[in-house]
């Protein structure tokens, strides 16, 4: 302890940390006779790990003061406050540029720089010192306190460890030191313990107690680790794969990868910042809908081939207001507990939704395949109006057209037997393909040969593609691919290295007129547009691609601009290449070419389906032209409702005009905001051509010559304003050009603002369930055959995490920690895992999952 004789401290330097209070004697080696008010914060002997040193004494104003170990230090400094303490900067020693260590020169570094990922409070205290080039994180610092005192302080810090600073700054509270070195160093040292920000540390101050914790450096980098896990499908093994840790190891010496319980629960809080994120987007969105309902949810059910556990997607789309831009969210794979019944599938969807804070009342529409348990859910169960997905019923309705699906109640072929295709010619052509597509599938000399040719006008081989039955457009896109490798096809069957097995699989060239043919028909079906219904409906003649030379333009860009160049000229884009096209009829008449028998069928069938399909009077499940969801986002579309009445008028009877602008305006009612009288100019005209559209679409775009001399009407009233908006909107735009209506409305927001919000909670209807099918394709990279036995829970974080990343923090240090207790609770209250659990029990467990 210092003695009554000590050298005083000028007061300057002791009043900063010495609250007014009667004043004390000089005191040696006892306490003091009048006690000062005892300071704020927690005792001088909480967080000096190991200390037993005697209280310390304090020199002010030519008196001496004791503080004794029942005498609390100051517990809300600031490291300012702690540097002010001892003085100004420039009174102490000053800090040299550099400092020699065994030979080895060290530089000065700014903090910033040299301390980019430590955090800890320490180094706001350290001068710090690097050799120039080296990487092994080796430092020399000199302490900031003590050169302020007079004194120079240089310690070495092993791979940028702040332990040796740490124990400094204890050391200097507990030694026999001037008092006022003692106590800025025990303030320093209860600064560095109350606020642990990373570094090496092992102790924490909260109640005097020493706890072990992970630091923010290494929680940073084990949540990089989880979530690159996720995006790249590895298992939960990869963390512990000695291969995996000499890789780290090398790029970043001081991290170690985490546990295996470590990466649950990272994998937990990474889950949990997703979910928030969609529930916050929820939330708002509701806020900015007041009550209209907003969310277009599509749902699908997948059985998993390797452990056959049935999971269910849901994906909401929504269109936000404030931007008018489509928002999709995902929320994720989920196992599906129980029957495949209609009750079940309800249940599932309105649960799954309600859990991210998406009521019943709150959706719009919903999309789903046509199955009946998925049908009788959604649209005799649900109260939102439910729309089939129009691509599986193309789908079902083109195979059934290129005979690939039999049907029991038509009568057998002409041929006799028990094929029912009803298209069998053109099922045998497509067999014919398959065996050509097949054998290079198969034969590696076959696919040397074909790669190795020299063909003009072809840089390099393009690969044929193989066609899957069961998968949308695969067909169509195996058929295309085949049109332009026709002429390396040529040269393959030419070449004298072929063998004569592959010559057999060889097609004619009557069967090669045929495909174009087929090709022809089926463009337009694979679009997915309600003009491509109406061609193969309604239009007699079809462009179908001449036999094939070199493309006149290649990518997007270049068949852009060669459609724009050569107006007049008849052209089709397959496989993204410009072709010359020719147009061919379906029913016969002079000076006229027909289609082929195969084509001509394909065209009767596609008719009859879509027909049943699309326009089916009978059913309204199969009716698009009453499908609510349909005919509201069509309305509010630019030009829309002139297409809903041209349409209506061709297929009989009409009306669907009237129930459109009903269906916006039941729901115009809900709505009301003040009108603004700002304009905003009109949607810029498309600059996509007639002629690229028809090389696009293989049809001609569609007339408005008629319906352009007359104006729609809608009858006056002055009820609301959301009215009067939708009155405004029919009466102004009538274009039937096609155009962006998400960016139309967008630039007239201002012009109709009540009727705005009502046209993106229709604009996001979806009449595919396409990004449902796209869950389960991640979902089966998942649930692999190495990973079957993966927990129904996890599944289920994984798919939400790799769907909705982009709503992840960018910097990941700022995902919220969640304690266990908490992370059980998230655990146990997953819409798909806690019920899953409830209903059938786990699926698998944490100990075989990898």
């Amino acid at each position: 302890m210092p003695t009554a004789g000590a050298s005083s401290v000028p007061p300057a330097r002791s009043t900063a940390f010495i609250p007014p209070g009667p004043a004390v004697r000089p005191v040696v080696g006892g306490a003091a006779e009048a006690q000062a008010p005892p300071y704020q914060g927690a005792p001088l002997s909480v967080g000096l790990q190991g200390s037993t040193a005697g209280p310390v004494s304090v020199r002010t104003a030519g008196r001496k003061r004791q503080a004794t170990e029942d005498e609390p230090l100051v517990g809300d400094d600031t490291v300012d406050d702690i540097l002010n303490s001892c003085g100004e900067a420039s009174s102490g020693v000053e800090h040299p540029q550099t400092i020699e260590r065994d030979g080895v020169t060290y530089t000065q570094t700014p903090r910033d720089r040299a301390t980019a990922d430590l955090r800890s409070h320490a180094w706001s205290f350290l001068v710090i010192y690097t050799k120039q080039g080296d990487g092994s994180g080796d430092s020399l610092v000199s302490c900031r306190l003590c050169s302020r005192l007079g004194a120079s302080k240089v310690l070495f810090l092993a791979r940028g460890s702040v332990s040796n600073a740490v124990k400094h700054f204890d050391h200097g509270a507990s030694r026999s030191a001037s008092p006022l070195k003692q106590l800025v160093h025990a303030r320093a040292a209860l600064l560095i313990c109350r606020n642990p920000k990373g570094g090496n540390r092992t102790k924490r101050v909260v109640d005097g107690s020493i706890q072990r914790f992970f630091t923010s450096d290494t929680r940073l980098h084990h949540v990089r680790f989880v979530l690159m896990q996720v995006m790249t499908h590895s298992p939960y093994a990869l963390a512990k794969n000695p291969y995996v840790d000499d890789v780290i190891g090398a790029l970043y010496s001081s991290y170690s990868t985490p546990a295996r319980e470590t990466v649950h629960h990272h994998l937990i809080e990474l889950y949990a910042c997703g979910r928030d994120a969609i529930c916050k987007k929820v939330a708002e969105a509701k806020r900015l809908f007041s009550g209209l309902p907003f969310s277009h949810v599509v749902t699908d059910l997948w059985t998993e081939k390797h452990s056959r556990n049935s999971y269910s997607s849901v994906v909401i789309r929504i269109v936000r207001p404030e931007s008018t831009t489509m928002e999709v969210l995902h929320l994720g794979v989920a196992l599906f507990a129980g029957k495949h019944s209609g009750d079940n599938i309800r249940k599932d969807v309105v649960e799954r939704c309600r859990g991210f804070g998406v009521e019943e009342s709150d959706i719009c529409s919903c999309t789903s395949d046509s199955a009946s348990n998925v049908h009788r859910a959604l649209r005799d169960l649900m109260v939102s109006p439910w729309m089939p997905c129009i691509a599986h019923a193309m789908h079902n309705a083109v195979q059934y057209a290129l005979g690939g699906t039999s049907e029991t109640s038509v009568n057998d072929d002409e041929d006799g037997g028990s094929n029912r295709s009803l298209n069998p010619r053109c099922k045998a052509l497509l067999t014919r393909v398959r065996k050509l597509i097949g054998h290079f599938n198969h034969s590696d000399r076959s696919v040397a040969i074909y790669r190795n040719l020299l063909v003009p006008g072809e840089e390099e081989a393009r690969d044929i593609i193989t066609d899957v039955v069961t998968r949308w457009s695969s067909t169509f896109r195996a058929l295309a691919s085949l049109y332009s490798c026709y002429c390396r096809l040529s040269a393959f069957f030419s070449n004298a290295d072929v063998t004569s097995g592959a010559r057999k699989r060889a097609l004619t060239f009557g069967d090669w007129n045929r495909l174009w043919q087929i090709i022809g028909v089926l463009k337009g079906a694979f679009m997915v547009l309600l003009c491509s219904f109406r061609r193969a409906l309604f239009c007699d003649s079809f462009l179908v691609p001449a036999p094939p030379t070199s493309p006149l333009a290649v990518s997007k860009a270049a068949i852009s601009a060669d459609c724009k160049s050569h107006a007049r000229e008849v052209v089709i884009e397959v496989d993204m290449r410009l072709y010359k096209a020719e147009k061919l009829y379906y029913e016969s008449s002079s000076g006229r070419d027909v289609l082929c028998p195969e084509a001509a069928k394909l065209v009767g069938v596609l008719r009859a389906q879509m027909q049943l399909r699309f326009f089916n009077e009978g059913d309204t499940a199969r009716d698009v032209m009453t499908a609510q969801p349909v005919l509201m986002a069509t309305a509010v579309t630019p030009g829309g409702l002139h297409l809903i009445k041209k349409v209506s008028r061709m297929l009989q009877p009409e009306g669907f005009h009237d129930a459109a602008i009903g269906y916006v305006r039941a729901m115009s009612d809900n709505f009301s905001v003040p009108p603004s009288t700002t304009a905003a100019a009109d949607a810029p005209p498309s600059s996509v051509t007639d002629n690229e559209l028809t090389a696009y679409n293989c049809m001609p775009a569609w007339s408005d010559d008629e319906d352009s001399r007359s104006a729609e009407a809608l009858p006056s009233t002055q009820s609301l304003p959301a009215r009067n908006d939708l009155q405004k909107f029919i009466s102004v735009f009538r274009s039937t050009k096609k155009s962006d209506p998400l960016l139309f409305w967008r630039q007239n927001k201002e012009r109709f603002p009540t009727l705005h919000p009502v046209a993106c909670a229709s604009l996001g209807a979806v009449g595919t369930s396409a990004s449902s099918e796209r869950e389960f394709s991640v979902a089966a990279h998942i649930v692999r055959q190495d990973r079957s036995s993966m927990l129904a829970r996890h599944v289920e974080m994984h798919s939400l995490i790799l769907a909705n990343a982009t709503l992840l923090p960018g910097n990941l240090g700022n995902v919220p920690k969640l304690s266990h207790a908490v992370a059980d609770h998230v655990r146990s209250n997953m819409p798909g895992g806690g019920r899953a659990g409830a209903a059938n029990g786990e699926v698998g467990s944490d100990s075989g999952e990898d």
